[in-house]
């Protein structure tokens, strides 16, 4: 990626019954990821501050670390969002990515978006 990223702070929650602390937008974009030589396409299902839910068919081991991209509708143009992170677990339609880092843009508009949308069902 060509952008720079920044570490972002890890998504906590003091409330121990929660399994997110961030709020899960509903979503369905199309992203590439990378993990060293290995690219996956596939879906992101919800989307928060601290990850993602990756529809593919091709799921990556869990704890390999991911670079991902993808374009975002907002409004009337597309934008570019890019995170890094790790496989947090795997599923047979999936996997759950975590963030650690991201370029200021896409938490940006990661902001906005999980701002102004409805949550996910957890």
């Amino acid at each position: 990626m060509s952008t720079p990223m920044r570490p972002i702070k890890p998504v906590t929650s003091s409330a121990s019954r929660e399994r997110r602390a961030a709020p899960r937008v509903p979503l369905r974009v199309g992203v590439s990821l990378a993990a060293g030589t290995l690219k996956v396409h596939g879906w992101v299902r919800d989307l928060s501050l601290g990850g993602c839910f990756l529809e593919t068919r091709t799921p990556l081991p869990a704890n390999a670390r991911i670079d991902l991209e993808g374009l975002v509708r907002d409004g009337g143009r597309l934008i570019r969002l890019a995170a890094g992170g790790w496989v947090v677990r795997v599923t047979p339609t999936g996997m759950a990515i975590q963030f650690d880092c991201m370029d200021v843009a896409t938490r940006t508009h990661l902001d906005r978006m999980v701002a102004e949308a409805p949550t996910a069902p957890a």
